[in-house]
């Protein structure tokens, strides 16, 4: 297995020895995109937020810091075990609740958040129009969904996209949302390094 196989790999699914390192990279990698979308999503006390593939776990511990209820999700083992000795406090006082789950089929009821994000998570999803779809189902109407993901072009040219990431252009993720049933979506670029961000916002119905 090539070096550039094994780092998607990782990416996609931090598992063994290898996971254990992952936290810190990812906070790292994503430290631009993770302060974009928390700027965006102005999280205070009034807020249930759910982070899909919360990863290092920034997006758990402002919306701790903010004295709002947060939940995230993940699919990797390791980073579920990091955030269980990492946010103990507030997983025992009912302010945090992490999970074992896919976006395929988030394990809340209909309607619990105001907020979701999800930072470099979607180019890793088996259908991406299901994930958005359960994003719908769990935001209450008029919430927030904040929404990471590297250019197209940049996970092109570094041939990500031949080791298990999928690439969206604007005009398919604002496909995608849309029929999801999303409103009000807006979609930004910006730099960061040279990998480049797209951040996009959308409103549930």
């Amino acid at each position: 297995m090539s070096f550039r196989s094994l780092l998607a790999r990782q990416l996609g699914r931090p598992s063994g020895l290898a996971g254990l390192f992952m936290a810190r990279t990812l906070n790292r990698v994503n430290a631009r995109v993770n302060a974009m979308a928390l700027d965006r999503l102005a999280l205070d006390a009034s807020d249930h937020v759910l982070d899909v593939g919360f990863g290092g776990g920034l997006v758990l511990q402002a919306a701790e810091a903010a004295g709002a209820r947060a939940a995230g999700i993940e699919i990797s083992q390791p980073m579920i075990k990091r955030a269980q000795r990492r946010f103990r406090a507030g997983l025992a006082a009912g302010r945090i609740d992490v999970r074992e789950a896919s976006v395929a089929a988030i394990p809340f009821d209909d309607r619990t958040f105001s907020k979701v994000v999800t930072i470099n998570t979607m180019h890793f999803w088996p259908d991406a129009l299901t994930g958005c779809r359960e994003i719908a189902r769990v935001l209450k109407p008029g919430g927030l969904f904040v929404l990471g993901v590297r250019p197209k072009d940049y996970l092109q040219r570094i041939n990500f996209t031949e080791h298990g990431f999928t690439a969206f252009d604007d005009d398919e993720v604002r496909a995608i949302l849309s029929a999801a049933q999303f409103v009000k979506i807006g979609i930004e670029h910006h730099d960061d390094a040279d990998m480049g961000i797209v951040l996009v916002t959308a409103v549930a119905p």
